[in-house]
């Protein structure tokens, strides 16, 4: 998902995705990258996903300057090790007073009285 940035301005962004993978073998490597304007702006994250039924949350946050029409966006990469089926998944509860669990959210903030 590319987002673009309409107002220039500070801003913060969080991203928590769900991962969740079935039927597999072997490990899969997974990365995340978080690239602005195409560019990695922040350390890659990992994750080695080796059980058959196996769900992971990954959270991510930035903050940073943004000019008008700048682009920011999460990559999900997976090597070519393991046999799986899986991805964003969200999970749903049986809980009356809990709600679900999302596949993946994103949440901009522009931030005033800053810079």
């Amino acid at each position: 998902f590319p987002v673009t940035i309409i107002p220039a301005g500070y801003y913060r962004i969080e991203i928590d995705v769900n991962l969740y993978r079935t039927n597999s073998a072997g490990d899969a490597y997974i990365f995340f990258q978080l690239v602005k304007n195409g560019t990695e702006i922040a350390p890659v994250k990992a994750l080695v996903m080796s059980s058959v039924e196996l769900s992971h949350p990954m959270y991510f946050t930035f903050q940073g300057y943004f000019s008008a029409t700048n682009t920011f966006a999460l990559n999900m990469i997976r090597d070519s090790l393991g046999i799986n089926q899986g991805g964003l998944k969200s999970i749903a509860t049986t809980l009356t007073t809990v709600g679900d669990s999302p596949s993946a959210y994103i949440k901009v903030q522009k931030m005033t009285g800053v810079g």
